[in-house]
């Protein structure tokens, strides 16, 4: 108690300048020398570190390392404290506020009992001051340096990542697995294709609290992206969060590259945090800004890289599919028939290097009717069985779909059921016909039950596709996924409208070089037609004059034999000749009449008749001869038919001559068809005539020849009686045509309707 000042610094200084590197041992060796050398109970050092925000460790003289006191503060201030621990007297370490810590001497009296070493205690605490900076310097560096080794390393870690969905998982796994956090979350600015949703990581811990940590990292993000700024928060003042008394702080903070706001990273801790490891949101805030900074440049590289890669890919895509078009493109446009290019387009169609749709089906568009007739189906498993089409530009002499796979689609289910429809244009709750209308692509979608029904077609979602010609929509392409029921992108819709384009323009040339051959095929049918009416006409003005001369002749041999059947006796053979001589007279007549009818040009009083009534009266007519053949008559006729111009007697000789063909034909009995009803003829209104028997048919041979003058079949037949109704019915601009039904043969007349008065010609 009594000892001499200098004894006290002496002992002081040898125990600071000792070769002792750990400051507690030195400070507490300090405290015994102050209790040893002045009249005290103990001492002891409390020290803060002002960067941790931490309790004061307090050091004393004969006990172990204790922690006491409030958080972030000393237990006591500097001054006299008469009542703790027996009169303390607190000295400061430092001249800054609040001090780094204090010299506590416990178990004075009063304070006037240290005036002897007042000057002694002020040298001593200045040389613990310093000695407290030179810690609280190193422990700052050591701090740095982990903090350091701990962003490089983690920089390092999500730098390697080749997703950002990898790069934040990395991240936010690390932060929780080496104790920096309790609780850590990445939010997108907004959804992010690359990252979809927010993500968390979690202290296994704290796993009762998850929803609570989740919802207030929603509520910091939400401050964080509307601030652009870093939030700090302590008080949780949500309804949703109040009564839980969270004992955690939260740093929000803002992911910036580039002056874009990608995300925040929410991270929470404990309110403190005692371990040398542990991060306290308020004191390590630069460390963390530091991270951000680190994970914004990772995440915006990895998006960059992402979208260069997706560039790339589409840039690729574009490539091929440009590429695709060309090549068949020239494929198409060096076909030779519209056939072949049809089926070479639906092929192409399904291709897996192409729109690699599963089925495609064409719909062509008629205008004139305005009805889309269904043609041909292709499906993907055809195209698997062996056969690809090509292309590129095929040889020439080689076609681009050969004759056997063509037959093979056109023979398919699927292409005997399109065939079938027949979808009116008009129809506007039909995406096929609102694609052929407005010439734009149309996507059906699976759900809508009005869409999905194309005639008897039952889709799932399927694309409509115009293939349009310079001026109009030719036809409509449907295609679907069926099987594997993948949905079609923008992308998809794209190319297929490029293709279409393709298409179109290709089957539009093909169907004007199909026009020029049939012009010219036609303009060749004119000229020997010309030349055949020419000969006919020389033939049939010769074959006049011969018939006019033979008539005088005939006719005396015609009387003279009518005389000798009068003055011969029945059954004689004087009689047989002469009856013989008058009916093969009459038969070399009829000839005669028939090649007068034909090389002459008759007269046509053109006006407005009941082709119900025509029928009829040539009924009349040959009614007997029908009953007598044992032919029974079925009529058809469409009610209240419009009226129709021509000439009624020509026209019942045609029918006459129709109905005594039928009947020659069925010669042991038969039934014989006549049917009337509307039909249109090159898109005008028109009646259509049908006589049907049941003789069997005509064969291939005689049916291309049978409008042929003077072809026939029958033994007395001049080969004149179906040239002079066909000549009849052109003057009518009307057609005949002819055709077997399986039973028998049908000959069809197609006359048109008389036009209403406020209808032009």
């Amino acid at each position: 108690m009594g000892v001499q000042t200098p004894d006290l610094l002496r002992q002081v200084m040898q125990v600071l300048g000792a070769a002792e590197v750990d400051f507690s041992n030195q400070a507490r060796a300090v405290l015994q020398v102050l209790v040893a050398q002045l009249p005290l109970s103990a001492a002891s050092i409390q020290l803060c570190d002002p960067q941790r925000g931490q309790r004061p460790l307090i050091l004393r003289s004969s006990t172990a390392v204790a922690t006491e006191g409030k958080a972030g503060g000393l237990s006591v201030s500097p001054g006299w404290h008469p009542l703790h621990e027996g009169g303390t007297l607190a000295l400061p370490l430092s001249d800054s506020l609040p001090p780094l810590g204090l010299l506590c001497l416990h178990g004075l009296a009063t304070p006037d009992l240290l005036a002897p070493w007042q000057a002694d205690l002020g040298l001593i605490r200045g040389h613990l001051a310093r000695l407290l900076r030179g810690e609280l310097l190193l422990r700052q560096e050591r701090r740095d340096k982990a903090r350091l080794q701990f962003l490089a390393e983690l920089s390092r870690r999500i730098n390697q990542a080749q997703s950002l969905r990898q790069m934040v998982s990395e991240l936010l796994g690390t932060l929780v697995r080496e104790g920096k956090v309790v609780f850590a979350a990445v939010h997108p600015s907004e959804t992010d294709p690359l990252l979809l949703s927010p993500q968390s990581e979690l202290l296994s811990d704290y796993r009762s609290g998850r929803a609570a940590l989740q919802q207030l990292a929603r509520n910091v993000n939400a401050q964080v992206l509307e601030a652009r700024q870093t939030v700090q928060r302590e008080a949780f003042e949500e309804e949703e969060l109040r009564h839980l008394n969270l004992p955690f702080r939260a740093l929000g903070l803002p992911l910036l590259f580039q002056q874009q706001l990608l995300g925040s990273l929410v991270i929470v801790t404990q309110r403190s945090a005692d371990s040398e490891d542990g991060a306290a949101p308020g004191v390590d805030a630069p460390f963390f800004c530091d991270l951000a900074v680190q994970v914004a440049e990772a995440w915006g590289r990895i998006s960059a890289m992402q979208n260069l890669a997706r560039v790339s890919r589409d840039k690729d895509r574009k490539l091929r599919e440009i590429s695709f078009l060309y090549q068949i493109s020239q494929a198409m446009h060096g076909t030779r028939g519209l056939d072949e290019l049809v089926h070479y387009i639906l092929s192409v169609t399904v291709l897996p290097q192409g729109p690699g749709c599963e089925r495609a089906m064409l719909f062509m568009v008629n205008e004139r009717s305005r009805f889309l007739q269904g043609m041909l189906a292709v499906t993907r498993d055809q195209a698997e069985d062996g056969w690809a089409p090509p292309l590129c530009l095929h040889e020439s002499g080689h076609p681009l779909v050969p004759r056997d796979i063509q037959a093979t689609q056109q023979n398919s289910a699927l292409s005997r059921m399109v065939r079938q429809q027949r979808l009116p244009l008009d129809d506007a709750l039909s995406p096929l016909a609102r694609a052929a209308r407005t010439g734009q692509v149309i996507l059906a979608g699976a759900g809508d039950e009005s869409a999905n029904t194309v005639g008897d077609l039952r889709l799932g979602t399927y694309l409509c596709v115009p293939l349009r010609g310079r001026d109009r929509v030719l036809a409509v392409l449907l295609t679907d996924n069926c099987e594997s029921a993948l949905q079609f992108d923008d992308e998809d819709r794209h190319f297929l409208e490029l293709f279409a384009s393709q298409a179109g323009a290709a089957m539009e040339s093909a169907m004007l070089v199909q026009q020029l051959k049939n012009a010219h095929h036609e303009l060749r049918a004119a000229q020997e037609n010309l030349l055949q009416t020419e000969k006919l006409a020389t033939l049939g003005e010769f074959a006049a004059s011969v018939a006019h001369e033979l008539k005088n002749p005939l006719v005396c041999v015609g009387g003279f034999a009518q005389r000798l059947l009068k003055q011969i006796p029945p059954g004689t053979p004087g009689w047989d000749y002469a009856e013989i001589i008058a009916r093969e007279v009459r038969r070399v007549e009829d000839m005669l009449n028939n090649i007068l009818s034909f090389s002459k040009r008759r007269m046509m009083c053109f006006e407005e008749c009941n082709i119900i009534e025509v029928i009829a009266s040539a009924l009349s007519l040959v009614s007997r001869e029908l009953t007598e053949a044992d032919i029974s008559i079925h009529q058809e006729f469409l009610p209240d038919l419009p009226p129709i111009v021509g000439d009624a007697a020509q026209l019942r000789q045609v029918l006459i001559n129709l109905l005594t063909n039928a009947r020659d034909a069925m010669g042991e009995g038969g039934t014989l068809s006549i049917r009337a009803y509307s039909s249109t003829l090159r898109g005008d209104p028109a009646i259509t005539v049908e006589v049907a028997d049941t003789g069997g048919g005509i064969a291939p041979e005689v049916l291309r020849n049978i409008f042929n003058p003077f072809f026939t079949t029958k033994d007395s037949g001049t080969g004149l009686g179906l040239p002079i109704c066909h000549r009849i019915m052109e003057h009518h601009r009307g057609i005949l045509a002819v055709f077997n039904n399986g039973q028998g043969a049908t000959f069809s007349l197609q006359i048109p309707q008389a036009r209403k008065k406020n209808q032009t010609s």
